[in-house]
């Protein structure tokens, strides 16, 4: 009992120091609780984790250390569902934490059993379901082995909820190392895995005007004088050009320096991240950050919604992801974004990174793959992109399905905003580098479901209507078993105007 008081105590004095650390930075202008909520998101929802009644918790803590400090507060409208969606959203994920590269098995094995929430009965029938759905000669071979076998046998060993239980390969998790041998794991990296698109010539000799330039009005200088480029015909350059030009402005007056000092989602996606959603402007596709959820995660966790002798199934609201990128219904790229620099140890940045991006990209795959009727010929050209950019880091998630039902994560390295001036045209260029490389894969998608694949039948009314009773899969066709559903998509809803949201 001692030590849970002890705990307890530690907790709260945690917190009360963020309380006023919050009061102390606003130097007396503005204090409003909805603010320090809204403001610090990621490290209230990480701290609520566990409590009975976190509203009160909050409200008594925080009305406690104004007390204290004798300051003055103002009204601010306090965000209870984004922060109640953010702390069931962790218990949704309640996964496991994948083993990252840099860590060993027993560490990586004790964070997972520290934060997951244990597999329900269901879930694991539902797994040995999809599996058992699965053909054998539509399955991956790799030495005399299936792929899908092997993945459903260490699934079953587990007992938190992983990638693998939605038959997601995501080759960074070191788990694998225990699976497969270091020749097979070489293969399966590399077999049909395309190379990121680089970027134009133009755009390359934009960049290279930087080259060995460290001062900022240098720097600066170089950006203003480039080109002209014109809108239409050289946007991508002239997207670098104004995207650079608006970076080293605010290095140049410690903007940088401050945001990533404040650790503010908000400032952090104003500021540097909407560099993702304006590099889409020319095209079609939409970038939203308006609180919208995943269609394609809606579309899995409704997909046994009827209208029974009582009434309507209750409607499950999905995800909703920082960034969606979307064209006529369909979600081609997704972003998670967090404000705190965890060292890639955080709750909030390892759920996003090893399970909740994950799922949503294959929810998104699947419902691509459903638009043209699962057809392996199209399925295994897409691909899926997910940007994961927490503080100043950023890194690019890459979905395919080269073979069987497998869907395959390939991520690349984590890139960062450098606070250093000397280092921006070695670590700031490479970043504009990658945007640009996963938008001209997102558009070669959007062709893919709009035109088709490169090799396609010259007969393109060969199908002929029939009722579903008719319907028959072929050879041509693949379906591919659906991402896991959470425990917390049944037992942790509340009421919404329609039915219930997880």
């Amino acid at each position: 009992m001692a030590t849970h008081n002890s705990d307890t105590e530690k907790h709260r004095n945690k917190c009360r120091q963020e309380i006023e650390k919050y009061i102390k930075e606003r130097h007396s202008n503005d204090i409003a609780f909805g603010s320090f909520i809204s403001e610090n998101n990621a490290f209230v929802t990480e701290n609520s984790y566990g409590l009975s009644d976190y509203k009160s918790f909050w409200t008594s803590l925080f009305g406690e250390v104004v007390a204290a400090l004798n300051v003055k507060t103002v009204r601010a409208r306090i965000n209870w569902g984004l922060l109640e969606e953010s702390i069931n959203g962790e218990d949704e994920a309640a996964c496991s934490t994948p083993k990252l590269a840099s860590t060993s098995s027993k560490k990586s094995t004790d964070s997972k059993k520290s934060v997951s929430a244990l597999l329900t009965v269901d879930q694991v029938n539902s797994f040995k379901e999809k599996f058992a759905s699965m053909k054998d000669e539509e399955k991956w071979m790799i030495d005399g082995d299936f792929i899908e076998n092997k993945m459903f046998e260490y699934g079953l060993t587990l007992s938190h909820e992983h990638s693998v239980h939605s038959f997601i390969l995501d080759l960074e998790d070191t788990c694998w190392e225990n699976v497969f041998s270091s020749s097979q794991l070489e293969y399966l990296k590399k077999h049909k895995c395309e190379p990121l698109p680089t970027a134009s010539s133009e755009v390359l000799d934009f960049f290279h005007l930087f080259q060995k330039k460290h001062d900022i009005n240098d720097l600066l200088r170089t950006a203003w004088e480039a080109g002209p480029y014109y809108q239409d015909s050289q946007f991508d350059v002239q997207w670098a050009q104004r995207t650079m030009i608006d970076l080293l402005t605010a290095y140049k007056y410690n903007i940088i320096e401050q945001i990533a000092t404040s650790n503010s989602e908000k400032d952090l996606i104003t500021r540097i991240w909407r560099l993702i959603d304006t590099v889409f402007d020319n095209t079609s596709v939409i970038a939203t950050r308006n609180d919208k959820a995943c269609v394609a995660t809606a579309e899995r966790l409704n997909a046994g919604r009827t209208i029974s002798g009582n009434g309507a199934n209750g409607w499950v609201t999905g995800w909703k992801p920082d960034l969606l990128l979307t064209k006529q219904e369909i979600e081609y790229g997704v972003a998670e974004h967090g404000g705190y620099d965890e060292a890639c140890a955080g709750r909030k940045e390892l759920f996003e990174k090893w399970l909740k991006l994950p799922k949503l990209i294959k929810d998104m795959f699947c419902r691509a793959a459903r638009k043209v009727n699962y057809e392996k010929e199209y399925m295994r050209e897409l691909k899926i992109a997910g940007f994961c950019h927490n503080h100043l880091r950023v890194s690019l998630v890459m979905m395919d399905c080269p073979e069987g039902y497998v869907c395959r994560l390939t991520r690349t390295r984590d890139y960062e905003i450098p606070l250093a001036i000397p280092q921006i045209s070695k670590r700031l260029i490479p970043i504009l580098k990658l945007v640009l490389g996963a938008k001209a894969m997102i558009l070669k998608n959007v062709f893919l479901l709009e035109f088709g694949p490169e090799k396609q039948s010259d007969d393109e009314l060969s199908e002929e209507p029939c009722f579903i009773v008719h319907e028959q899969s072929t050879s041509s066709q693949i379906f591919l078993p659906t991402s896991l559903n959470s425990s917390a998509s049944q037992s942790k809803k509340r009421k919404t105007s329609e039915g219930t949201e997880n």
